[in-house]
């Protein structure tokens, strides 16, 4: 990897007490759009125009009725659907500065928050309340732009000694039609959903193993889950399709090698992965290989969620970590930066202070060359 990561700038935001809280922050995945949550707000930045400000966002969205639980961008468009209290769904589509919006609200929990959001593919979208997901499709027919229910998945087996239903934790999309969703129960477990259409039918893949953890992320071309152990203290990597056990890190302090406490953890691509640490972040590849120490120029900032949009291509990337603080919300960038530039930005930063640090030393060194040289000569 060429390029280096460089934090770049900070963002301030109310504080968690405050009605416009930071809710969620996002980057899509071209790297080219940063979206955050803010109470009933949603501000997106163009980054390929320049660096966000947070008290001018080139694009903004309020709902003064509903406040904002979830967001999550579309991996193949410019598409951002937006998940409200009582079970309201937005979906905003960003074509060169002109922004269009269509909506829905969830049919079998009208007074439930979205939970969660996950894009299938750029015409179907699976949101998540509570112990229900719902799969939605867009149509375009005579000129007619909305948002259909195809149906929700089916409650999953019960187990026996539970008496209600368990709430979802976490859904990923898998394939265009697979979806793998997390249930919050005493078993851990881990299912998987192969969707079909006309008719709509969900069937039930049970994976073979459990786990405990909430996953963090999963990467479709490997298909690989990252989970956070908080109980060990350990990032976990581990292969969806298989009875495997999970190949492990966790950050460390760059000067005692000191384990430090785990955050979250996310992929940036199928080969690369990022995890937080106390003050840093930590690039890993696919063999846990650590690649880089991502310094925060606060040395205690511990983030509460990572996002990340990167090219592969053209090893151009974005990463935003959003910190929640008592007194304040805070989302931090990073980006990539080419190497030989970054070394010699590192060179013309040190060089003033050391030449300023050392003067007096080389003067002394060269005014006693002279002294002793010039005797030498005149002998």
């Amino acid at each position: 990897m060429p390029s280096v990561w460089r934090e770049v700038k900070t963002l301030i935001f109310a504080n968690a007490s405050h009605p416009n809280a930071l809710v969620d922050v996002l980057l899509s995945p071209s790297a080219d759009y940063l979206a955050v949550a803010c109470g009933h707000d949603v501000e997106i930045w163009d980054l390929k125009r320049e660096l966000p400000n947070p008290n001018n966002p080139q694009s903004k969205f309020s709902n003064q009725y509903l406040r904002v639980q979830k967001m999550s961008w579309c991996p193949s468009t410019t598409k951002l659907a937006i998940g409200y209290d009582e079970g309201s769904v937005s979906v905003l589509s960003l074509h060169d500065g002109v922004v269009l919006m269509e909506g829905f609200g969830c049919a079998a929990s009208p007074v439930d928050s979205v939970s969660g959001l996950t894009w299938l593919s750029p015409t179907l979208l699976a949101v998540s309340t509570r112990s229900t997901v719902e799969i939605w499709r867009f149509v375009s027919d005579d000129g007619q732009c909305l948002w259909s229910s195809c149906g929700a998945i089916p409650d999953p087996p019960i187990i026996p000694g539970q008496p209600q239903m368990p709430l979802i934790s976490t859904m990923h999309a898998l394939a265009d039609h697979q979806l793998m969703v997390q249930y919050a129960d005493s078993g851990g477990r881990t299912v998987i959903w192969n969707l079909s259409f006309d008719p709509f039918l969900a069937r039930l893949l049970i994976l073979p193993w459990k786990l405990q953890h909430r996953i963090n992320d999963v990467s479709i071309g490997t298909r690989h889950a990252l989970y956070t152990d908080h109980d060990t203290g350990t990032y976990g990597l581990l292969k969806i399709d298989s009875q495997q056990p999970a190949m492990q890190c966790y950050p460390q302090a760059l000067e005692s090698r000191a384990p430090q406490l785990v955050s979250c953890v996310k992929f940036i691509s199928k080969d690369l992965l990022i995890g937080g640490g106390v003050g840093q972040l930590i690039l890993w590849n696919h063999s846990l290989r650590r690649l880089q120490n991502l310094v925060y120029t606060n040395p205690m900032t511990v983030p509460d969620s990572i996002s990340s949009g990167y090219q592969l291509e053209t090893d151009i990337g974005w990463i935003a970590t959003a910190h929640r603080f008592q007194d304040r919300g805070q989302v931090v960038l990073w980006c990539t930066v080419d190497s030989e530039e970054a070394e010699e930005a590192e060179e013309a930063a040190v060089a003033p202070g050391f030449l300023e640090l050392h003067r007096r030393s080389i003067t002394i060194v060269l005014s006693l060359f002279i002294v002793t040289a010039v005797p030498f000569f005149l002998y």
